[in-house]
Protein backbone atom coordinates (compact mmCIF):
# COMPACT_ATOMS: atom_id res chain seq x y z
CA UNK A 1 0.00 0.00 0.00
CA UNK A 2 3.15 2.68 0.27
CA UNK A 3 2.68 2.86 -3.20
CA UNK A 4 -0.79 4.32 -3.47
CA UNK A 5 -0.58 8.10 -2.98
CA UNK A 6 -1.67 10.29 0.09
CA UNK A 7 -4.57 12.07 -1.71
CA UNK A 8 -6.23 9.10 -2.81
CA UNK A 9 -6.41 7.22 0.32
CA UNK A 10 -8.08 10.48 2.30
CA UNK A 11 -10.65 10.54 0.08
CA UNK A 12 -11.53 6.80 -1.15
CA UNK A 13 -14.72 5.52 -1.05
CA UNK A 14 -16.54 2.49 -0.80
CA UNK A 15 -17.89 2.36 -4.16
CA UNK A 16 -14.58 3.60 -5.94
CA UNK A 17 -13.90 1.69 -9.34
CA UNK A 18 -10.28 0.84 -10.91
CA UNK A 19 -10.83 0.70 -14.43
CA UNK A 20 -7.42 -0.67 -15.87
CA UNK A 21 -5.75 -1.42 -19.12
CA UNK A 22 -3.26 -3.75 -16.99
CA UNK A 23 -3.90 -7.35 -17.21
CA UNK A 24 -6.58 -8.44 -14.78
CA UNK A 25 -3.68 -10.72 -12.63
CA UNK A 26 -1.71 -7.21 -12.34
CA UNK A 27 -4.52 -5.37 -11.16
CA UNK A 28 -6.60 -8.03 -8.94
CA UNK A 29 -4.52 -8.04 -5.53
CA UNK A 30 -4.11 -4.34 -5.56
CA UNK A 31 -7.75 -3.68 -5.74
CA UNK A 32 -8.47 -6.50 -3.16
CA UNK A 33 -6.82 -4.98 -0.94
CA UNK A 34 -7.99 -1.73 -1.49
CA UNK A 35 -11.65 -3.33 -0.88
CA UNK A 36 -12.67 -1.43 -4.71
CA UNK A 37 -14.25 -2.68 -7.40
CA UNK A 38 -12.01 -3.45 -10.88
CA UNK A 39 -11.92 -3.70 -14.24
CA UNK A 40 -8.46 -4.86 -15.86
CA UNK A 41 -7.84 -6.62 -19.70
CA UNK A 42 -8.62 -9.91 -19.43
CA UNK A 43 -5.61 -12.18 -19.90
CA UNK A 44 -5.23 -15.95 -20.10
CA UNK A 45 -2.16 -16.74 -17.33
CA UNK A 46 -0.95 -19.55 -19.16
CA UNK A 47 -1.43 -18.92 -22.87
CA UNK A 48 -0.54 -14.97 -22.30
CA UNK A 49 -3.35 -14.32 -25.14
CA UNK A 50 -6.37 -11.34 -23.99
CA UNK A 51 -9.84 -13.22 -23.66
CA UNK A 52 -11.08 -10.24 -25.49
CA UNK A 53 -9.87 -6.92 -26.22
CA UNK A 54 -7.52 -4.67 -24.06
CA UNK A 55 -9.47 -2.58 -21.53
CA UNK A 56 -8.52 0.66 -23.51
CA UNK A 57 -9.79 4.10 -24.34
CA UNK A 58 -13.37 3.25 -25.44
CA UNK A 59 -13.28 -0.07 -24.67
CA UNK A 60 -12.93 1.19 -20.73
CA UNK A 61 -16.64 3.10 -21.01
CA UNK A 62 -18.10 -0.03 -23.04
CA UNK A 63 -17.38 -2.04 -20.29
CA UNK A 64 -18.28 -0.07 -18.06
CA UNK A 65 -22.09 0.36 -19.33
CA UNK A 66 -22.10 -3.19 -19.82
CA UNK A 67 -21.41 -3.78 -15.88
CA UNK A 68 -22.92 -0.60 -14.46
CA UNK A 69 -25.64 0.48 -17.30
CA UNK A 70 -26.99 3.45 -15.27
CA UNK A 71 -23.45 4.29 -13.59
CA UNK A 72 -22.20 7.90 -13.21
CA UNK A 73 -19.18 8.36 -12.68
CA UNK A 74 -18.90 11.48 -10.47
CA UNK A 75 -15.01 11.90 -10.04
CA UNK A 76 -12.90 10.24 -12.50
CA UNK A 77 -9.02 10.53 -12.23
CA UNK A 78 -6.06 9.08 -14.38
CA UNK A 79 -2.62 9.46 -15.05
CA UNK A 80 -2.85 9.57 -19.27
CA UNK A 81 -4.95 11.46 -21.59
CA UNK A 82 -5.85 7.94 -23.52
CA UNK A 83 -8.77 7.80 -20.88
CA UNK A 84 -10.30 10.94 -22.05
CA UNK A 85 -13.29 8.89 -23.23
CA UNK A 86 -14.15 7.92 -19.75
CA UNK A 87 -12.73 11.55 -18.39
CA UNK A 88 -16.00 12.88 -21.28
CA UNK A 89 -18.62 10.50 -19.21
CA UNK A 90 -17.59 11.68 -15.68
CA UNK A 91 -19.08 14.59 -13.93
CA UNK A 92 -15.18 15.41 -13.00
CA UNK A 93 -12.47 14.21 -14.35
CA UNK A 94 -8.57 14.70 -13.57
CA UNK A 95 -5.40 14.68 -14.99
CA UNK A 96 -2.70 12.78 -12.09
CA UNK A 97 1.00 13.34 -12.60
CA UNK A 98 2.81 12.24 -9.30
CA UNK A 99 1.09 14.24 -6.34
CA UNK A 100 -0.11 16.90 -8.62
CA UNK A 101 -3.79 17.03 -9.41
CA UNK A 102 -5.06 18.80 -12.25
CA UNK A 103 -8.44 19.19 -13.87
CA UNK A 104 -8.42 17.40 -17.33
CA UNK A 105 -7.40 19.11 -20.29
CA UNK A 106 -10.67 20.89 -22.48
CA UNK A 107 -9.42 20.19 -25.69
CA UNK A 108 -9.17 16.27 -24.83
CA UNK A 109 -13.05 16.16 -23.79
CA UNK A 110 -13.67 17.71 -26.86
CA UNK A 111 -12.20 16.02 -29.54
CA UNK A 112 -10.34 12.49 -28.74
CA UNK A 113 -10.47 10.49 -31.91
CA UNK A 114 -6.84 9.31 -31.15
CA UNK A 115 -8.36 7.05 -28.37
CA UNK A 116 -11.25 5.22 -29.71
Amino acid sequence: MDLIQPWYIAQQKKNDLIISASPNFLIKEICERLEVEWMASPLNIETFQYDGLNNWGSEKVRRFYERYPEGIIESFYSDHLSDSPLAKIAMKAYLVKGEQIQAWPIKHLVEDKHYE
